[in-house]
């Protein structure tokens, strides 16, 4: 730390964003989990936590907000083999079943195929009690844990373990869909079940707030009607509606707020954003937020004196064409580092 200036250039030597910081002395833990086993449209996104870490070099560090919070330390933790190889053994394998579903294959009447989606299954709750464990481990260290998928599934790991330190919680999701189907292609882990498996994994007082939501089923609709005590959805068509019937952001924002507990865990899918800042994420959906709105958003949620106490970034995912276009991976770098500022800003 002594011979570190944030000023000059990155060291790429060092970790994330060219910080000097190991685990022991950083009160912020980052655990990439490049996974895209449920994957239904574009593949991809396991990539996206390198790309974020490579991308992460070019960024300048200051803010008037922040100021100097990185110095409690974050850490990318690399230590994720068994992850990699669970998801180059398996995605193949989920190809598989989703080309057959797509093509009209009924599972049930397919023996081979019902035995590959029970296999997809037990190793995404491998990939569950995984992120579980490490976050459990990393949380007992009175430190912060934010997970980088990856697909949206990952969350659940770090979700389960956070709940087991605090009684009452809201989560916010920043995302194009509702995440609540009770499974999808077969998959009960499934990126568009999260917040479902979120629901029916964890007995806490907790509520879910969800911003920018604009593509979901008719299931997904009749379950938002079902627990509206629990859930409010923000959809984009209504953020959007409102601003042009005259309501500005920072109103919309007050609104979304006021639905938060004190305690505030943040799932962002990237999705959430207009395509036009993640244009190579899985499930890309016109409209959305823009940059600048997620993040006067997420400073907000901190001044209006609530605690951070976790996060996800899921579904980035880097060009496949041109790895030079970097759009991708810069936006999520740069809402990586939000999350992370404002997650050490709220420890105690």
């Amino acid at each position: 730390m002594n011979n570190y200036d944030p000023s000059l250039v990155a060291n790429k030597n060092n970790n994330i964003y060219g910080f000097p910081f190991n685990f022991n002395n950083s009160e912020l833990i980052l655990i990439p989990i490049p996974w895209d086993v449920t994957v239904s449209y574009n593949s991809g996104t396991s990539k996206g936590p390198s790309s974020i870490f490579n991308a992460s070099f070019q960024l300048d560090l200051f803010d008037s907000l922040y100021g100097n919070v990185w110095k409690k330390g974050l850490f990318y933790d690399k230590d994720i083999n068994f992850i990699n190889q669970l998801n180059v053994k398996h995605r193949g394998i989920s190809e598989q079943i989703i080309n057959a579903l797509e093509n009209g294959t009924d599972i049930k009447n397919d023996i081979n195929l019902e035995k590959l989606q029970r296999e997809i299954n037990s190793a995404c709750e491998a990939m569950n009690d995984f992120v579980f464990n490490k976050s459990i481990d990393i949380l007992k260290l009175n430190k912060c844990v934010g997970i980088i998928g990856g697909e949206h599934s990952v969350a659940l790991g770090n979700i389960r373990a956070i709940s087991n330190f605090y009684d009452s919680f809201s989560i916010l999701q920043f995302d194009a869909h509702c995440d609540l189907r009770k499974s999808y292609e077969d998959f009960k882990y499934s990126h568009a079940s999260i917040m479902r498996n979120v629901f029916e994994n964890i007995d806490k007082d907790f509520n879910l707030v969800q911003i920018g939501i604009r593509d979901y089923c008719e299931e997904e609709n009749q379950y938002l009607k079902h627990n509206k005590q629990r859930i409010k959805c923000f959809t984009d068509e209504y953020l959007k509606e409102s601003i042009y019937c005259g309501k500005n952001w920072n109103n919309l924002t007050d609104e979304i707020i006021s639905n938060l507990k004190n305690d505030v865990y943040i799932s962002f899918d990237i999705d959430g954003l207009s395509p036009l800042n993640c244009p190579n994420t899985g499930t890309p959906v016109p409209s959305g937020l823009q940059f600048e709105e997620a993040i006067f958003l997420l400073k907000k949620i901190y001044k209006s004196g609530r605690r951070i106490i976790g996060f996800d970034l899921c579904e980035v995912a880097p060009n496949k064409i041109d790895i030079s276009n970097e759009l991708d991976a810069n936006i999520g770098a740069r809402i990586l580092f939000s999350l992370s500022m404002l997650t050490l800003m709220s420890k105690k």
